[in-house]
């Protein structure tokens, strides 16, 4: 008898330390048994359960649906006698007053197993809860991402559209064509960039938002995904996911350079440099048959430019050159200084008489017939098949040396080789070196509270994850009116809204007002439209701005910009405790 009860002992032990959740039910639902592992997914004690009815301290949860369907599992196990599966179920799961009380929501599915006695009565029912949050969650975000990237596919269909609607309307115009047939062409083609440029501007700012929550969550699943047993190469794809969304925010930051609206960061440049790095990565990936070689000028002048639109611009006429040399060849990348003087202008009226720094790429490939060079320039003119190229590349590279200043042409002859010049406009004797800015691993919140306005609820969600995940405490507006009453009733250290927000408060509205009421209040505003545009609509108005798409580093960066070292944070502004005024619109 002391060895079966020592082994009845052991078992109990057994049970209630075993990883898993499980409830022992007697025939009459009544908990006659608990593991310690599902006492704590219901943040409470086994004397908290045990002897109480199962219905009796399940979650007080709105969806009825869950418990019904438990209820109704039992009741076949009761009647069938053979177990029952009950499918994922939400559940509101109860917090510890000492946790701030109020409930939290989980998913559980559940397992019930009968027990039955020699004479094949039932005994007891065996309980068994998985928690898969995560999964119904990872779940959900990988459906919301591939329903996102199809919504990507659907705007470049629109866009292939648009180009082909609007080379008809452009046909049209040549046919009305009656006199001074070379001046109706540059006004046609100054009409066809106007409307791409209205065409890009309008389509970046869609782009930018579907990208924001790519990206945003792309950066939180890859995180989940590195942390998970059995997931072997889930990381990798989603790097890859990540690599393609970071490339569609390259396009769209292309497309905004060809519509001249978006806000380049120039810096002071060795250009030497620069091409002698891009060759070293490009050259791995011109293939074995082309040689690529260097014929750099010394005493080359500096420049001042955007450097992430100049390499993308030289990759992209590499790759070019690439397509051009299928059979192999030889690309010869140079750089010389030259002045153009009055003359010179005067033959090529698009140029600017002055001192340039010359990249000058040339090929050994294919070469192009003149009626090809006459239109490489034009947005989506491509000889390439489709789905294989744009169209994009130079005429985006045209804009941003046009908005730099500078110049690019082209010269070629079939069957021997292309060479493009790119004319970079020389930084003036004197001009300070533009600082390095060093920025370190993005700080992580501390006490912090920043309240989020964002109509669109699958950014806000995105927003609000990665908040949560450097640290700081969240609260969520879908408008201007809702975060207006927050901010009269709760401690908020800073404000982070949409400019484009509905409603009769806009973004701006409610920041020009949360600024005027609580002076302490840190301001952080964000749009899908890029800063100069906001800027000649005089909307910005000295705020802080974080353009769309953004990664979670560069949000962390300049929140703890904002709000000081982590752990430091401002005193937080007084409550107010008066309603809007009416002349706030609030």
């Amino acid at each position: 008898m002391q060895e079966q009860a020592g082994l009845l002992a052991d078992f109990r032990t057994f049970f209630e330390r075993a990883p898993g959740l499980y409830l022992v039910l007697a025939p009459d639902l009544t908990i006659v048994a608990v593991s310690d592992a599902y006492a704590r997914a219901m943040m409470t004690t086994r004397a908290g359960l045990v002897g109480r009815a199962l219905f009796d301290v399940l979650p007080d949860d709105p969806a009825a649906e869950a418990a019904s369907a438990l209820r109704q599992s039992l009741e076949r196990v009761r009647a069938l006698k053979r177990p029952d599966a009950v499918a994922a179920q939400k559940y509101a799961a109860p917090r510890p007053i000492t946790a701030g009380g109020g409930f939290e929501e989980r998913y559980w599915r559940a397992l019930n197993a009968p027990v039955l006695d020699g004479n094949g009565e039932l005994l007891w029912i065996i309980h068994q809860v998985e928690d898969v949050t995560e999964l119904m969650s990872l779940r959900a975000d990988l459906a919301e991402r591939d329903a996102l990237l199809e919504s990507q596919q659907n705007m470049m269909e629109q866009l292939r559209a648009a180009q082909h609607a609007l080379a008809r309307h452009t046909d049209e115009l040549t046919i009305r064509r009656n006199e001074n047939e070379q001046r109706a062409a540059q006004r046609a083609a100054a009409e066809k960039t106007t409307a791409m440029s209205t065409l890009a501007g309008g389509l970046a700012q869609d782009f930018n938002s579907l990208l924001g929550v790519v990206i945003g969550n792309l950066d939180l699943l890859r995180q989940r995904a590195a942390g998970e047993a059995g997931e072997a190469g889930a990381p990798d794809l989603l790097a890859e996911a990540m690599a393609a969304a970071l490339r569609g925010t390259e396009l769209a930051q292309q497309l905004l350079a060809f519509a001249q609206r978006r806000k380049l960061q120039p810096a002071r440049l060795d250009i030497n440099e620069l091409v002698s790095e891009l060759a070293g990565r490009l050259g791995r990936e011109l293939g074995d048959g082309i040689e690529i070689s260097l014929d750099l000028a010394s005493e080359l002048w500096p420049v001042m430019m955007d450097r992430a639109q100049l390499e993308g611009s030289l990759a992209g006429i590499v790759a070019n050159a690439r397509e051009a040399m299928s059979a192999g060849g030889r690309l010869i990348i140079g750089t010389r200084n030259v002045h153009l003087d009055a003359d010179y202008v005067g033959e090529h009226p698009e140029m600017k008489a002055g001192d340039y720094a010359i990249i000058e790429v040339s090929d050994t490939g294919s070469g192009m017939p003149q009626e090809v060079v006459s239109r490489i320039f034009e947005p989506f003119f491509t000889t390439k098949e489709p789905g294989r190229g744009s169209g994009l590349g130079l005429s985006m590279a045209q804009g941003f040396l046009a908005q730099s200043g500078g110049h690019i042409e082209v010269a070629s002859e079939l069957g021997i080789g292309t060479t493009i010049r790119l004319y970079l406009p020389r930084l003036a004797a004197g001009a300070k070196k533009s600082e390095v800015i060093s920025v370190a691993s993005a700080a992580k919140g501390g006490r912090e509270t920043v309240l989020v306005v964002e109509d669109d609820a699958a950014m806000r969600r995105i927003v609000r994850r990665q908040l949560y995940e450097l640290g700081y405490q969240v609260l969520e507006a879908e408008h201007a009116t809702t975060a207006l009453r927050l901010l009269e009733t709760e401690r908020v250290d800073l404000l982070f809204t949409d400019i484009v927000t509905p409603g009769s408060i806009d973004g701006m509205a409610l920041a020009r007002t949360a600024a005027a009421r609580w002076p302490a209040l840190r301001i952080l505003l964000t749009s899908g439209f890029p800063q100069t545009r906001l800027d000649e609509r005089e909307q910005i108005n000295g705020f802080r701005f974080l353009a769309k798409p953004y990664r979670r580093d560069d949000l962390a960066r300049v929140l703890r910009e904002m709000l000081g070292a982590a752990g430091s944070a401002p005193p937080m502004p007084p409550i107010a405790t008066e309603r809007p005024r009416a002349s706030q619109n609030g």
